[in-house]
């Protein structure tokens, strides 16, 4: 059994600054904390909101946890706040103990609880021993743990408030913890029972009554009901999803995993181990960590067992020398006795059998060492003599053996190096030509490139440039050679058609300077995080001359896209004017601008109302080494380019007499909502 259990229901609340806080999530808490801070300028309510913000990292992010409580604990000394000073401490023992320096978290528990009792603050000296209690029995020392839990429940028990009932819950379900780890499972079924009645007379504590089912499931375990406990677990999983619980989640897929192995159906036992492992290893807690190592362990030695592959065997080593390792740094005796029996077993499977024999003689010391904690004796007498003999008589053997390979290195190295030299020598000739003619086949697929674009670039200056300049050379003959052709309303419309015209004109030459510049080798975009509805804005301002096309932007959204400014407006103003251009004879023209989002992308769409056009027109859009796409070949150019540049794709849907819609999408991972 896992003392890592203890843990998971300590969910320990500080005095709330803001009720409304208790309905949202956790991330949201998080960050509504943080706006509080920012705002508050008494002092004392700022110590009290950064104890509360090291309280919420508790289980999800210790060390964050740590900085938050060392923050509040400055202040508080800053401004002698004594509650504040108590409640850091009390944060700090917390999240220090989730990092397996329990020696330190008791000391931290010892001045908070000295704090709490200065102030005559009963309850709190409550959560104080409730949460020592832990630590206790976390270290194997348990009539130590219960004493704890007992005195905590006795002083939640002087108050009426729904908020020591929920504490009395968590007395009650670490006690059952500790008769749990004690074989004693009656008694631990009488207790999780006791939990549960509590923690159902409150919605908000259905995690706990989840948890506690759970725990049940560690006793059917222990009753080899691995099928029971297996539903159990099963039922706490889905149930923790819905709230996205990771960390309480990690804890029961662990134990759905230990379930699994009774049942030898070690691929499932892996299945959730891998499924717990992440957030193990992000929220740093230790022991949760060591029995997900463990767990893996065990399952890849039994499947090395029936399937004798060695690389089975030694995946199991590594996941089982993960788990010592950090039992060895929390000094838990009870799972130090499981990791080294696993290790005996490992090396007797491979032959290693003095190796095996130290690892059962280590391991029914530490077994011996339960005992004696069990019964209040000194860690002191744990190690006898005969285990000091073993690993002197081990250090021996390695330095024999380590002398005897440093012996045959020397042998074999000199024997070699010859042969080693002549080797290298050829190698590092070939691998230079190599690299020198790739280089040089580099070098020439570049060329070619270049050549290329070069060819396509003058052919679309060729296109683009024609047509405008023409028209404005034929208005500006006319207008000098025969004035009295025009009247005074067809001169004023010719004149803003060619304004209009000199000002597409400078647009397109801009644009293609920038299409030119993106494509250079070392031309790449400036992304940032832009604001969809500014964007949007800047269209509607941009084109507000153009009167007789209706312009629709969605200004309401809160949409952010990380991507070039730049490179997307000249996309959006293109595609604009190409939409414009389109509803020259159109009644009643109309461009709309909107957002939408799917489940992994976020879409900007154009939709008019004109006249539609074939798919084939806006081939440029998908064709590299097209050269002229509808009114404008460069523009769909330039929005192919500058798309690719910022990990857009371009979509058409268009039929004749039915309009044009075009959507850019971009994937949700390069968008986040404000």
């Amino acid at each position: 059994m896992k003392t890592f259990l203890l843990r998971i229901v300590l969910m320990i609340s500080l005095p709330s600054v803001n009720m409304a806080l208790a309905e949202q999530t956790y991330q949201q808490k998080i960050d509504s904390l943080h706006t509080l801070l920012k705002t508050t300028s008494d002092q004392s309510e700022r110590c009290m909101l950064l104890n509360n913000i090291s309280n919420r990292y508790y289980l999800y992010n210790s060390q964050k946890g740590i900085k938050y409580a060392r923050q509040a604990l400055n202040l508080a000394n800053e401004i002698n706040f004594s509650k504040g000073r108590a409640f850091a401490y009390l944060n700090l023992a917390k999240n220090t103990s989730m990092t397996g320096d329990y020696d330190q978290s008791l000391i931290y528990y010892s001045i908070a609880r000295s704090g709490f009792e200065k102030l005559n603050d009963q309850k709190s000296v409550g959560l104080v021993c409730l949460n020592q209690g832990t630590i206790y029995g976390n270290q194997g020392k348990f009539p130590e743990a219960l004493d704890s839990f007992f005195k905590a429940l006795t002083l939640f028990e002087q108050f009426k408030d729904n908020e020591s009932k929920i504490y009395q819950a968590n007395a009650y379900q670490n006690i059952g913890n500790i008769f749990n780890f004690m074989e004693e499972n009656e008694s631990a079924l009488k207790n999780y029972e006791r939990a549960i009645s509590l923690f159902k007379q409150f919605p908000d504590q259905h995690e706990n009554y989840v948890m506690n089912v759970a725990l049940k499931g560690t006793i059917y375990s222990k009753q080899k009901k691995f099928q029971k406990a297996i539903s159990s677990y099963h039922f706490a999983e889905n149930e923790l999803r819905k709230v996205g619980d990771s960390v309480s989640l990690a804890f029961v897929q662990n134990l759905k995993g230990k379930a699994y192995l009774g049942l030898k159906k070690y691929d499932f036992s892996i299945a959730c181990s891998m499924k717990a492992l992440p957030t193990a290893k992000r929220s740093g807690d230790q022991e949760l960590l060591a029995s997900t190592y463990q767990n893996l362990g065990v399952s890849y030695l039994e499947k090395g067992k029936i399937n004798n592959q060695k690389q089975d065997f030694e995946t199991a080593r590594n996941y089982l020398n993960e788990a010592l390792g950090i039992h060895l740094k929390t000094r838990n005796h009870e799972e130090l006795t499981n990791d080294y029996a696993l290790l005996a077993t490992y090396f007797s499977l491979i032959k290693q059998f003095e190796k095996s024999f130290e690892m059962q003689q280590i391991s029914a010391t530490y077994k011996d060492s339960i005992y004696n904690f069990k019964n209040k004796q000194s860690i002191q007498n744990l190690e006898d003599q005969r285990t000091i003999a073993l690993r002197d008589k081990q250090i021996e053997i390695n330095k024999i053996a380590l002398n005897t390979r440093e012996k045959e290195r020397w042998f074999y190295g000199i024997g070699v190096l010859f042969l080693f030299l002549i080797i290298a020598l050829f190698y590092i000739q070939n691998r230079q030509r190599k690299r020198v003619n790739q280089h040089l086949l580099e070098l020439n697929l570049k060329l070619q490139e270049a050549n290329a674009n070069k060819t396509r670039f003058f052919s679309i200056i060729n296109h683009d440039l024609r047509s405008p300049v023409a028209n404005l050379i034929h208005f500006l003959q006319l207008q000098k050679e025969s004035p009295e052709l025009f009247d005074k309303a067809t001169k004023q419309r010719l004149e803003h058609k060619t304004m209009e015209g000199a000002e597409n004109l400078l647009q397109s030459m801009e644009d293609m300077l920038l299409w030119s510049k993106g494509q250079m080798q070392q031309f790449k975009p400036s992304i940032e995080e832009l604001k969809i509805r500014d964007l949007f804005a800047e269209l509607e301002i941009y084109f507000v001359s153009n009167s007789e096309v209706k312009l629709v932007v969605d200004k309401t959204n809160n949409i952010l896209l990380s991507a070039d400014r730049n490179y997307l407006l000249t996309i959006l103003r293109n595609l604009t004017s190409n939409a414009i251009k389109a509803l020259e004879k159109v009644k009643d023209p109309m461009i709309q601008w909107s957002v939408a989002e799917t489940i992994n992308s976020t879409i900007l769409v154009i939709e008019d109302n004109g006249p539609g056009a074939a798919k084939s027109q806006f081939k440029a859009l998908y064709d590299a080494s097209e050269v002229v796409g509808i009114k404008t070949g460069l523009g769909l150019h330039l929005i192919r380019d500058l798309a690719q540049a910022i990990d857009c794709k371009v979509e058409v849907s268009t039929e004749q007499s039915s309009g044009t819609t075009i959507s850019l999408i971009f994937n949700k991972s390069t968008r986040s909502s404000i």
